[in-house]
C-alpha cells in the first residue's frame, strides 16, 4: 500500500477494525481546521472571537474560559461563521461537564449549565473533520 501527499505536513492514521470482515483506514490532516483561526463563540463571551482553540497536536484544541455560574449556549466557529460551524451533532444540546459531545456542521447552539465560577478548558477533538467532539472540564 502506498500513499501520496500533495504538501508537508502531519497527518493522522486512523485503523477501523470494528468490523473484521472489511477493516479500513482513513488518513487526516493533524490539524483539522488548518490555517483558519476558530473560536468557542456564545453567551459566555458576547458570541465574540475573543476565546480561540490552540492546537494541541494530534488533532486537538482547547482554550480557558473563566465562566461565572449560569446558562450558556456556545458554538465552535470561525469569524466568518461559514467555514467552520460547528454544533451540537445530536437532538440533545446540552454539554455535561467531562463528556464528550458529538459536533455537527451547522448544528444548532449547545447549551451549558455552570453551577460554579470557574476557569473551564473547552477542548475540541478530531481529527476527522466529520466527526469532531468538544469536552468541557473545569481547570483544576
Amino acid at each position: 500500500m502506498t500513499i501520496t501527499f500533495d504538501q508537508d505536513g502531519t497527518y493522522t492514521f486512523v485503523f477501523d477494525v470494528s468490523d473484521l470482515n472489511e477493516p479500513s483506514i482513513a488518513v487526516f490532516d493533524a490539524e483539522m481546521f488548518g490555517d483558519t483561526p476558530v473560536f468557542v463563540r456564545g453567551s459566555l463571551n458576547g458570541w465574540g472571537t475573543d476565546n480561540p482553540v490552540i492546537y494541541d497536536g494530534v488533532g486537538a484544541y482547547s482554550t480557558d474560559i473563566a465562566i461565572d455560574a449560569g446558562s450558556y449556549e456556545f458554538k465552535v466557529a470561525s469569524e466568518d461563521w461559514a467555514t467552520v460551524d460547528l454544533g451540537s451533532g445530536e437532538e440533545e444540546l446540552s454539554v455535561s461537564l467531562d463528556t464528550d459531545k458529538p459536533l455537527g456542521f451547522k448544528g444548532s447552539n449547545m447549551t451549558l449549565e455552570i453551577t460554579e465560577a470557574a476557569t473551564y478548558r473547552f477542548t475540541v477533538t478530531g481529527p476527522d473533520p466529520s466527526a469532531p467532539t468538544v469536552l468541557v472540564s473545569q481547570v483544576p
